[in-house]
């Protein structure tokens, strides 16, 4: 079992141009520890699982450095979206971050898309590097990038893995960054999620094709999902309309003031 912290435990992808995207924007914020559900309706979705807050995260920890920057591991959960969503393209998407540290922090988050590969992490799809995000102290967040064009298409089984991993900002610490993560949702309200997570085995192996690592759960208290989302267009759209330049878009950036 993997260590996570809330209400019951307090405390390859070839070489592509470097992309620094828009900033997420941060719809919602929880504290940890306190179990809630988010009410209200959500947005089409080909998979969603932000709306039931458990009041857990996942610790991703063991940083170390990475390029000059201090990295985490990447943590991947496994996403089923609703049937006859297979093959769409995506516009946008949430993912979630954790901090459990009793301090504001820092972080820059990259997400990485990856094929199904008979249950586990496969290709790369897609991958997408931020500046720092602000996380608050004890806290879980949603963060949306919805820039409204395609910018990767779903598998046509419907099944990938969304990667999450975290860069440290200027001043913070390896310690500190051993205590940033993601926030536990569960149920998804559209799509599927089985109690599986990834984690990879090293830091800085996110964008590579079956990215070396392990596979655990929380012994199902709590399930092992984590707050995502994905958003599509209705008809699947065309690699033209994409656009080479945005399939598969993204290789690490690393900031040279870190």
């Amino acid at each position: 079992m993997k260590k996570f912290i809330g209400i019951f435990i307090l405390g390859a992808m070839s070489a592509g141009a470097f992309a620094q995207l828009a900033t997420p924007t941060n719809i919602w914020t929880g504290t940890l520890g306190v179990k809630e559900t988010r009410g209200g309706s959500e947005f089409t979705s080909a998979y969603s699982n932000t709306a039931n807050f458990t009041g857990q995260g996942f610790a991703q920890g063991a940083s170390g450095a990475n390029g000059g920057a201090i990295s985490t591991r990447m943590v991947a959960d496994d996403v089923s979206v609703l049937a006859g969503e297979g093959g769409k393209a995506v516009v946008g998407f949430t993912f979630s971050s954790a901090n459990f540290n009793t301090v504001a922090v820092s972080a820059a988050p990259t997400v990485v898309f990856f094929d199904d590969n008979a249950g586990t992490v496969g290709n790369a799809i897609a991958g997408f590097a931020f500046g720092n995000l602000t996380l608050n102290a004890g806290s879980v967040g949603l963060w949306n990038y919805n820039p409204n064009v395609p910018i990767f298409v779903l598998p046509a089984s419907g099944k990938l893995w969304m990667g999450i991993s975290w860069d440290a900002g200027a001043g913070v610490s390896a310690t500190q960054m051993d205590n940033v993560g993601q926030g536990i949702f569960n149920p998804p309200t559209v799509g599927s999620s089985a109690d599986l997570f990834f984690e990879s085995n090293a830091v800085g192996n996110n964008f590579v094709n079956n990215p070396a690592g392990g596979y655990f759960n929380f012994g199902g208290s709590p399930v092992a999902s984590f707050g995502n989302s994905l958003t599509t267009v209705p008809e699947p759209a065309s690699f033209a309309v994409i656009g080479l330049g945005l399939l598969g878009l993204v290789a690490r950036r690393r900031k040279s003031s870190k």
